[in-house]
Order: C-alpha cells, then sequence, then structure tokens
C-alpha cells in the first residue's frame, strides 16, 4: 500500500496539470478491502444500481450480477450460483432483481444463512457523486494492492 502511495504521489507532483493543480495532501485516500468468503456478509449479493439508480446495471452495465463465492450446503456440498441478468430489455428494480436471485438459490447454506442482497452505487450515480479528490485503492486481506487505484 505505501509503494503504492507513493507512486501515485509522484505522478501527482510531476503531472499537476492532469490533477487541476492538486497536490498529493488534497486527495483523500480510501482503502477498500476486496471481499472475501470469510467474512460476514458473504451470504450477501451486491446489485450495482445503474447510475440514475432505477435499476440493477451490473459491474459491467450489462445486467449481470456476478457471485463471488461457492455456496456451500455443507462442507463437501459446494458449487457455483450465477450470474443472473437482471436487465430483460428494461433494467429490473434492486426489489425484482434481488428476488429473482433468491428464488434461484432457496437454500440456506452450511451456517443456516439465506442469499440476501445489497445495493451498490456506481461512481457518477447520486448516491456515490463523482469527487476527482477521491483516491480508491482496493487490497485484499494482507493490505497488497490488488486493482489499479482508480480517481474517482
Amino acid at each position: 500500500m505505501e509503494a503504492c502511495m507513493d507512486l501515485i504521489q509522484a505522478d501527482v507532483e510531476e503531472n499537476p496539470d492532469i490533477f487541476e493543480g492538486r497536490s498529493f495532501d488534497d486527495f483523500e485516500v480510501h482503502e477498500g478491502h476486496v471481499r472475501t468468503a470469510d467474512q460476514s456478509n458473504y451470504y450477501k449479493v451486491g446489485l450495482r444500481t445503474n447510475t440514475a439508480e432505477t435499476g440493477v446495471g451490473g459491474v459491467l452495465g450489462d445486467g449481470m450480477i456476478w457471485y463471488p463465492f461457492e455456496w456451500c450446503l455443507t462442507e463437501e456440498d459446494c458449487y457455483t450460483i450465477g450470474p443472473w441478468d437482471c436487465d430483460v430489455g428494461t433494467p429490473l428494480s434492486v426489489e425484482e432483481c434481488c428476488n429473482m436471485i433468491k428464488a434461484a438459490e432457496p437454500h440456506p447454506d452450511k451456517n443456516g444463512n439465506y442469499l440476501e442482497c445489497f445495493e451498490s452505487f456506481p461512481v457518477g450515480s447520486i448516491d456515490n457523486p463523482i469527487n476527482y479528490s477521491r483516491i480508491m485503492i482496493h487490497t485484499d486481506e494482507n493490505g497488497l494492492v490488488v486493482h489499479a487505484p482508480r480517481n474517482e
């Protein structure tokens, strides 16, 4: 993480025009951790909305929703679930998409949890407006950077 921050700081200092004359100290750096299957919210499916927040758009903007882990009924009975298409010509609402996903996998997992959903808002939406003073850095559980940082 520190090496990544050093690279960003050097880039900001070397290219002030690109960063609207800001110094590195003017930026808010947010470290976002990539989800893992051992976290308490592992059973929740993220539903990325479209920028208007009127329906589910998916991370790629195609309406497809992906669950990043296997669903395990027991320690030995695990399988892939999804993806689900939440754009059937018109983007489904978050509630409609979540209901479809839960209907596709109605069984509780080995811990007794059923699938649930949470809304995720894309950069540029009402609940997550563009903020060029914000730098997002995604790291894993060991603090290693796993995606290219974004100025958003």
